[in-house]
């Protein structure tokens, strides 16, 4: 598909090529309940490798009853780009060279025209 963003799109996915280091995303694919015995049938776990940057911890806040919670993230740069799966969600597991798992708190997908640029994760060390 052609945009007007492909230089974009190549320059992210160079750059994080280049920077970044292994990393692997787990995410769950849910399948169909039923809601009368609540098993599930078809769900999957699904495991890609690519390459992403992590940075250290930052400081982000989270809006809660009373007031605002400090929490400790880390931030993942992902390139999207060749990727079969859509962008990690809360709850999905990202695992950088050394094995240490991340539970990713929140994903913020850039995609100026509608075709994906980067995925900025924020993420908390399980």
């Amino acid at each position: 598909m052609s945009t007007v963003y492909n230089h974009e799109i190549d320059m992210a996915h160079r750059l994080i090529a280049r920077k970044g280091q292994k990393t692997t995303i787990k995410k769950h694919i849910d399948g169909t309940k039923d809601p009368v015995s609540q098993t599930e049938t078809g769900g999957s776990d699904v495991s890609v490798i690519t390459k992403g940057v992590f940075l250290p911890p930052g400081m982000t806040y989270s809006k809660e009853a009373g007031g605002l919670v400090r929490l400790v993230n880390h931030t993942i740069y992902i390139s999207p780009k060749g990727l079969a799966i859509d962008a990690p969600v809360s709850g999905d597991i990202v695992s950088d060279k050394n094995n240490a798992n991340y539970i990713v708190d929140s994903t913020t997908e850039y995609k100026p025209d509608g075709t994906p640029v980067l995925w900025v994760v924020l993420a908390k060390l399980a």
